[in-house]
């Protein structure tokens, strides 16, 4: 005798649709007598709730993925101009530094400190690309320092605006 070759497939179909995870499992049935229950190991001991007391945020500029208010504006070096064609002028918005001759798009912020950013900057100017990271630290004395790697530290002074 000749089976329908849609058989076996209806057959299999059937078995799947008996497996329903929506429905409830039955609770399961006890396995071990009760005095067994002294070879059973202790319960574990419950995982502590997370401390809701405040611990260090993240910055918000980490949080918003832009810089602050507190790092944006004009900068400059020490005892430098801030007029236009100033070569040590340092412009910080929300997500890009203008220098003199070149635009650093940000790429990531992280923070470094409690007055301090880590940041990714695409930078694009005099006819070439190139990716850096430096670090902002906010001084106690309201100056910004700028840390770079291959380059010496610089301090700068926000110019009136």
């Amino acid at each position: 005798m000749k089976l329908p070759i849609w058989l076996p497939s209806l057959a299999i179909l059937a078995l799947a649709a008996c497996d329903d995870d929506s429905l409830p499992n039955p609770a399961p049935m006890p396995t071990q007598a009760a005095n067994d229950s002294a070879d059973a190991p202790p319960p574990a001991e419950p995982t502590p709730e997370p401390d809701p007391s405040p611990g260090p945020d993240p910055t918000p500029d980490a949080v918003s993925g832009t810089l602050s208010e507190r790092y944006r504006g004009l900068w400059t070096f020490k005892g430098a101009d801030c007029g236009p064609a100033s070569v040590s002028r340092l412009r910080i918005d929300a997500a890009k530094l203008v220098f003199y001759e070149s635009v650093g798009e940000l790429r990531g912020i992280e923070p470094a400190g409690p007055n301090a950013v880590r940041i990714t900057l695409d930078f694009t100017g005099e006819g070439d690309s190139w990716t850096a990271a430096m670090t902002l630290t906010l001084n106690e004395d309201g100056t910004l320092r700028r840390d770079q790697e291959e380059m010496e530290p610089m301090t700068y002074v926000r110019c009136a605006e």
